[in-house]
């Protein structure tokens, strides 16, 4: 959803309506070794939403996160990132249909 990984987990307690949750928030709380509040934000730091290595995540508040989120979207590294990986998604696309 929105280029996040959502995984199942049943009984956790903020899952969705299908058990699931999203894998950025629950590595985070493996990390803190507790459950994250639904008001605290896990920051993905390079932006790009599904790499969710610990050290690519970082828990900020709402408003530190949307502060960061701001200043982040014009930064231009976070633009090459976003532009390789749509360059890497095409070229394994292309990949897969010469190997079909």
């Amino acid at each position: 959803q929105y280029g996040y990984t959502k995984v199942l987990k049943h009984g956790h307690p903020y899952t969705d309506s299908r058990d699931c949750i999203f894998e950025h928030r629950l590595v985070m709380e493996e990390k803190l070794e507790r459950y994250l509040l639904p008001s605290e934000k896990v920051h993905h730091i390079n932006g790009i939403k599904d790499d969710n290595r610990r050290e690519n995540l970082q828990l900020l508040s709402p408003q530190d996160h949307n502060i960061r989120n701001q200043i982040c979207s014009q930064c231009e590294l976070r633009q090459e990132i976003r532009l390789l990986g749509w360059q890497i998604k095409e070229l394994m696309s292309q990949l897969q249909s010469k190997v079909v």
